[in-house]
């Protein structure tokens, strides 16, 4: 995920953590938007299940970024184009 500041990166990672630990409770969400995002949530888990990623005890695996993060990142894995 990509956002403009490290206070959004960091509130959307919360936002995603809350999402998955609240996808293994029981509780059934009121609202339809909550509904929807459960149903992510759980999709996302049965996927880590398979795929192993263990996200919620490995949260620095989910990629959120900043915008200048991201190009920084680009930047890096082509040093001579770059000119850094």
């Amino acid at each position: 995920a990509i956002t403009f500041t490290r206070k959004a990166a960091a509130e959307m990672q919360e936002r995603i953590i809350n999402a998955l630990q609240s996808a293994l409770s029981s509780q059934l969400p009121l609202s339809e938007h909550a509904k929807k995002t459960r149903e992510l949530a759980q999709a996302v888990l049965q996927r880590d299940q398979q795929d192993q990623w263990r996200l919620l005890e490995n949260q620095h695996r989910l990629r959120i970024l900043t915008i200048d993060a991201l190009c920084l990142s680009l930047v890096q894995q082509m040093p001579i184009l770059s000119h850094i």
